[in-house]
């Protein structure tokens, strides 16, 4: 798996490097402070790809088809051993010491430029071989001298370093020159076998200084090797391709930077690419992806972003305490100028992946199959030994539920099982899940570019479930509650029933928890009061006093409305005497009635409602609590 990592990784960087519309250069930084540690790295890369005895085979490969070129030599030598003619065709210039010959007197040379040619390996992609070679060398007495102590380290170092003088010192290398230019477009060293690998052992030595691990947990430790933390730059760097390689995706060419506080993946800087991965600092790779005709979506994919505590109900954060996964997808539509306004809007969806290069299979992340009987035993191993087999599965649920707008969390592991995808509901988000994702396993990329697939399409879609969801959900959570009283909270989508109430009836709705109005209008007995409740979940009363013509105030209290029913005036009359009313508050003109049961009262301020009860009548009136609110208050 090391191996074939440091490959995988060795393949990206020459790919930038070597791409046709690529940048012209690439610089390789690195801390001049940390030279012991970056030679360490660059050591263990190149000793993974460049074992003796296969550096051994690819030298008798190339020696056995060497890259050659047709060298010109000329030496005057007397006419007679030249074994070139070519001084015919320009005798004055190419022939010398003139003189005449026999009883004929014709002129001959003494001495002609004799041409000879031949082949030389003296090219540009030999001189590179052996300028890779010399480096390799020294970077393994580099190794022997700074890591006297790592005994196996310097077995390894000093049999590649003598592999190398022999190599070296063989004919083949003598007569070639030195190395002015890095011939890294020579189509010699990209394709021929032997040259190529000895390319990208190369490229993979300038990887290790190229990739900025971070100080506080070397990705190299002494002679021992740290593969997790290099598993985790391998998954972004695949998550990058993955997202390349998909078809209607493409890399946002017009803003590289989204984040001011994220370091951008790929940059170009005075035509140099550098790129940009390290444990510690947030890295953003933009893209956009085609939706059919629409504006399409954009995909940030994040290295190690963290999402602070917040306490904005709409804001991009955690509302319990900061997490960092891993790798973020961030998926929020193109029309959105950018992250913050789209999350104001609640139209961004976050999609986490965690990676455990520890996990061989799905047991050790969210335990096995029918374990839920075992739950209390495991829970009780967990406080003495400090371990919980669904320790991976509650961290996806704690992204899910405490990162806002978080649309699903997956553990990324190289095992040897399938995919465990658990969906919240019918569609493919919200859930959590573990992708494998194993080197040399180009199927596990295939079922995770399918979920990405999926994915992509699940939010461009506005008529999905989840974006109904989602939508009510943002729109409930944005609005600011309203308290009264005793801590009572409303809502303001709820139904707010403006009902007329006369001066002396006042105190008997308010403490009676009880309020009538007419059900049917006056003059059409047929007619009832088209009276909008919807759900009573929420809803409230707000009694108001005042005239048929002139200005209608609401009275300084609400009350939640528990129930409402329509009853005739003989049975609202009953419901009234059952409940202590005097005969002088019980209804006297109307057929039927609505009666509102009450909750008990709290206090409101006052305000003008003359625009939502345009008639001025004795018959309720329905608006929203949002509503009445935007009254203009006493």
């Amino acid at each position: 798996e090391f191996r074939r990592i440091t490959e995988d990784i060795a393949d990206f960087c020459q790919q930038l490097l070597l791409s046709w519309d690529g940048p012209t250069s690439l610089r390789f930084a690195s801390d001049p402070g940390e030279s012991a540690r970056i030679s360490l790295e660059r050591f263990l890369f190149v000793r993974g790809h460049l074992a003796p005895e296969r550096l051994e085979e690819l030298v008798e490969q190339i020696q056995r088809r060497p890259n050659t070129r047709l060298v010109r030599e000329s030496e005057w030598s007397p006419l007679g051993s030249a074994g070139s003619r070519e001084w015919l065709g320009n005798p004055v210039g190419m022939a010398r010491d003139w003189r005449r010959a026999g009883e004929s007197g014709r002129l001959i040379p003494g001495q002609v430029r004799d041409i000879r040619k031949e082949d030389s390996t003296d090219t540009a992609a030999n001189r590179f071989l052996k300028f890779a070679l010399s480096g390799f060398r020294d970077l393994c007495r580099e190794v022997l001298e700074q890591h006297p102590g790592a005994h196996s380290l310097v077995r390894e170092a000093r049999a590649l370093a003598e592999s190398l003088d022999a190599v070296l010192s063989r004919p083949f290398f003598r007569q070639m020159g030195s190395l002015r230019r890095l011939p890294l477009d020579n189509a010699t060293l990209q394709r021929r076998d032997g040259y190529r690998e000895i390319l990208r052992a190369w490229l993979l030595a300038q990887a290790a200084s190229q990739l900025a691990w971070d100080r506080g947990d070397d990705v190299y430790g002494g002679p021992t090797r740290n593969v997790a933390t290099l598993y985790e730059y391998w998954v972004f760097l695949q998550l990058h391709q993955l997202l390349d390689e998909m078809e209607g995706v493409s890399r946002d060419g017009v803003n590289p930077r989204p984040a001011a506080d994220a370091d951008p993946f790929l940059e170009v800087r005075n035509g140099e690419m550098h790129i940009h991965l390290k444990r510690g600092r947030k890295t953003c790779a933009p893209f956009l992806v085609k939706a059919g005709g629409g504006p399409g979506l954009r995909v940030h994919l994040y290295y190690e972003r963290s999402f602070q505590w917040e306490t904005a109900a709409d804001g991009a954060a955690s509302y319990s305490r900061q997490f960092k996964p891993d790798y973020t997808l961030v998926i929020f539509p193109a029309a959105c100028p950018d992250e913050a306004s789209a999350a104001r809007e609640g139209r961004i969806a976050y999609l986490h992946f965690d990676a455990k290069y520890r996990a061989e299979n799905l047991g050790m992340i969210f335990g096995e199959d029918g374990e839920d009987t075992d739950v209390d035993v495991e829970k009780e191993d967990g406080k003495v030994t400090g371990t919980y087999k669904r320790g991976d599965l509650l961290k996806m649920h704690a992204y899910n539920d405490a990162v806002r707008q978080t649309a699903g969390s997956y553990v990324l592991y190289p095992g040897s099982d399938s995919e465990k995808r658990m969906r919240k509901f019918h569609e493919v988000l919200p859930g959590v899940g573990a992708f494998v994702l194993k080197p040399g396993r180009p199927e596990c990329r295939a079922a995770l570019k399918d979920f990405l697939a999926d994915v992509f399409r699940h939010q461009a879609d506005q008529f999905t479930q989840y974006r109904h969801f989602t939508d009510v959900r943002h729109a409930t959570v944005r609005q600011e509650p309203v308290g009264y009283g005793a801590g009572r909270i409303h809502r303001p989508g709820a139904a707010c029933v403006l009902v007329y109430v006369p001066g002396e009836r006042e105190p008997w709705f308010r403490d009676g928890q009880l309020a009538y109005c007419h059900a049917l209008r006056d003059d059409e007995a047929l007619s009832p009061v088209r009276l909008k409740l919807g759900s009573l979940e929420g809803a409230v009363l707000c009694g108001y006093r005042g005239g048929r013509t002139g200005e209608r105030v609401s009275l300084p209290w609400v009350s939640a409305i528990e129930s409402c029913e329509m009853l005739s005036r003989a049975a609202l009359c009953e419901v009234l005497r059952m409940a202590g009313w005097p005969p002088e508050q019980w209804p006297s003109r109307a057929a039927a009635y609505l009666l509102f049961r009450l909750g008990p009262a709290s206090a409101a301020e006052a305000r003008k409602v003359t625009s939502l009860t345009p008639h001025g009548s004795y018959h309720a009136v329905s608006c929203t609590v949002a509503d009445w609110r935007r009254c203009e208050p006493l």
